[in-house]
């Protein structure tokens, strides 16, 4: 949830705690100044015509003069209580106002995403530097072929017939041998008739070979090394990663800042709402006493039937009072509960008193010290710095990037027309969108 949504959350549920305007402005339960209430006793006497009186209704209270007092109005529903009730304790604890600062910091919910987006930042600040850093890929692949491509260069015949030629040429330059008068060159002739006809020997006894064209198992790898020299669009992204890492911190301030508020304001919510409470009792016992009084004094003919219908009606009226009271300290301690993260109920007490601030005489000071110290002023400026380098990244998407590639290579297949199973080339890559 937002921190916002919080907040309004908050203000909500503390709405109810405003005592009613009877609360507030009414006078001493069952006073006994003259005149009747406007619109006439509640519940209505028996008609001078001699008529009876309208059957009072179950549940309502009754004087002990017969006459029915009026019926307490209806609650409202319990609105916010309905989700953010409170798991009833037999002896709930008492919370501080520290207590509950901690606790929300601690166990919020909103605040834990907030500090995960941190995280989730300095994530992508590894990922801006990518651009900047070596990439290195390598790949791998296995080939079955069916069936397997064989050829033959040179068939038996072939080799017949050159062997057939060398022997011929020796016996060529043996016969030629004989007529060279000098031995030394007559010696060389024959030696080279000797080589010629172990030429012609070993093609006899060469066997032909097939060349795999297509083998049926061939194993190939490659692996290639980038190494960025020049990219205009790394320089603003990895600022704006380095930024958002800050921007997110400065969320999270300020989310700490919105919530430690809205505990503080709840928490003394709930202490207004507590001691409204208590006053409601205490007016309720003296509607009560009174009440009591009126009816002696009725009884004894010292007072009369409206002085004590009316006392009655103070004491309807102090307990519609105390449920409301007890309703709105309800809503404010589930509100409290709810930026807490808990569930069971609780009770709160009146904190300590807070010291006079100081330097409040200054208000350019002040003001220079709320632009320098809120979070919101932080994040608003790392926002606005995003935003401006996001326009230079789009501007240098148009220079070309340079890069050195070098690759490297490995084929099983080394049956054909390639020896060696590893090859490999060094490249210069320039790249150029236009």
């Amino acid at each position: 949830m937002h921190p916002a949504r919080s907040l309004l959350l908050a203000s909500l549920l503390l709405l109810p705690a405003a005592a009613p305007a009877q609360f507030q402005g009414g006078g001493p339960p069952g006073g006994s100044s003259g005149g009747a209430p406007q619109g006439g006793p509640p519940g209505g006497t028996a008609p001078e015509g001699g008529g009876t009186a309208a059957p009072a209704s179950a549940g309502a209270p009754t004087s002990a003069a017969g006459r029915t007092a009026a019926p307490a109005p209806v609650l409202p529903s319990a609105g916010p209580m309905e989700t953010l009730g409170l798991v009833e304790v037999p002896e709930p604890p008492t919370i501080t106002l520290q207590e509950a600062m901690q606790a929300v910091l601690a166990r919020n919910f909103d605040l834990k995403m907030a500090r995960e987006q941190v995280v989730r930042s300095e994530v992508q600040l590894s990922r801006a530097w990518a651009l900047l850093l070596p990439s290195v890929r390598a790949s791998g692949s296995y080939s079955y072929n069916f069936p397997s491509q064989e050829i033959y260069f040179v068939d038996r015949d072939q080799l017949q017939q050159q062997a057939l030629l060398y022997d011929s040429i020796a016996q060529i330059l043996e016969q030629s041998a004989m007529f060279i008068t000098d031995p030394a060159e007559r010696q060389a002739a024959l030696d080279r008739a000797a080589q010629l006809r172990g030429v012609a020997q070993k093609l006899n006894d060469t066997e032909p070979e097939p060349v795999t064209i297509n083998p049926p198992h061939v194993f190939t790898g490659n692996l290639s090394i980038s190494i960025p020299l020049f990219n205009g669009r790394a320089i603003p992204l990895l600022k704006n990663a380095y930024e958002a890492v800050d921007l997110a911190k400065a969320i999270v301030a300020q989310m700490r800042a919105s919530l430690l508020y809205a505990t503080v304001r709840t928490y003394y919510g709930a202490v207004s709402a507590q001691e409204m409470v208590e006053s409601a009792e205490r007016q309720l016992e003296a509607a009560r006493a009174h009440a009591q009084t009126m009816q002696r004094q009725f009884e004894l003919g010292t007072a009369t039937r409206i002085a004590a219908q009316r006392a009655e009606l103070e004491v309807v009226r102090a307990e519609q009072q105390l449920r409301v009271a007890r309703q709105a300290l309800r809503s404010t301690l589930g509100a409290l509960g709810h930026l807490m993260a808990r569930e069971e109920s609780f009770r709160v007490v009146e904190p300590p008193p807070l010291p006079d601030p100081t330097g409040l005489d200054v208000p350019e000071a002040l003001a220079e010290r709320a632009l320098a110290a809120r979070p919101e002023g932080a994040a608003q400026s790392a926002a606005r710095s995003i935003a401006e380098r996001m326009r230079t990244e789009a501007w240098m998407r148009y220079l070309p990037s340079l890069s050195l590639v070098g690759s490297g290579r490995y084929n099983s297949n080394t049956s054909g027309f390639i020896d060696d199973p590893f090859t490999g080339a060094v490249t210069v890559q320039l790249s150029w969108t236009l």
